[in-house]
This record gives C-alpha cells, structure tokens and sequence, in this order.
C-alpha cells in the first residue's frame, strides 16, 4: 500500500508540472501580448518562467535528476510569487487577497515538494538496498 501511495503521489507530481507548464507558457504568451502596463508584463513573464521550469524539471527527471529539485525549488518560487500576484494584477483584489491566494499556492507547493522528496528518499533506500544486498 504504501507504494501505491508514492506512486500516486509522484503521478500527481508529474500531471501537475505537466497543467503548469501547459497553462504557464501558453497563457503567459498570451498574456504578455495584451499587457497594459508594467505589472501585468511582470506576471506574465512569472507564467512563462514556471511554465518553462516545470518544463526543464519534467526534462530533467528523465536525464538528470541532480537538477530536479533544485529546478521544482525555483518553479515553486515562480508558482507562488504568481499565485498571490494574479488576484491583485487581473482580479483586481486587494493585497490581502493576494497574500491569502500566495499562502495557499505556497502550501500546494509544499505538497509537490514533500511527495518528490518522499519519492527520492524510497528510490534512493531501495538502491541502497541493492547495493547492500549485491556487496553481501
């Protein structure tokens, strides 16, 4: 049961770099090319910078995994900054609202971070293990 749970936990990791990095470019394209005015370019600039790192993180998974957490560590920085700035920027929210929506991106965050590293700690047991078993 329990590998069915780092399973599931690294299948919602990956899907969820997959929407990010979707939504991230597409719409941060899109958004830069009506931005009015200087904080809209600057959080569509946000959407292309976690859209791209989620890109070079899912990369990187599958070529050099040194790289992924320190690129999912940046992504989630560009995640959250957006996250509170978006209800200020284009929901025209007050800071309070913006701070609140941060928190929470910043805890969904968290989340991704736990379930990657919760991952990398069974992998890096189970070849430990091996490597254990094949010296023994």
């Amino acid at each position: 049961m329990k590998r069915f749970g780092r399973v599931a936990g690294l299948v919602a990791v990956a899907v969820l770099l997959l929407l990010t990095a979707y939504t991230g470019i597409v719409d941060g394209l899109d958004t830069l090319r009506s931005a009015a005015n200087p904080l809209e370019r600057a959080a569509a600039a946000g959407q292309l910078a976690y859209g791209g790192l989620a890109v070079a993180t899912l990369l990187a998974s599958a070529i050099a995994r040194r790289w992924v957490l320190p690129l999912l560590l940046a992504w989630g920085a560009a995640l959250t900054i957006i996250g509170g700035l978006a209800p200020v920027v284009w929901g025209e929210q007050g800071p309070a609202v913006g701070i609140f929506a941060g928190i929470c991106t910043a805890g969904i965050v968290a989340l991704v971070l736990w379930a990657c590293r919760s991952h990398n700690r069974s992998m890096s047991g189970r070849s430990r293990g091996r490597t254990e078993a094949e010296a023994g």
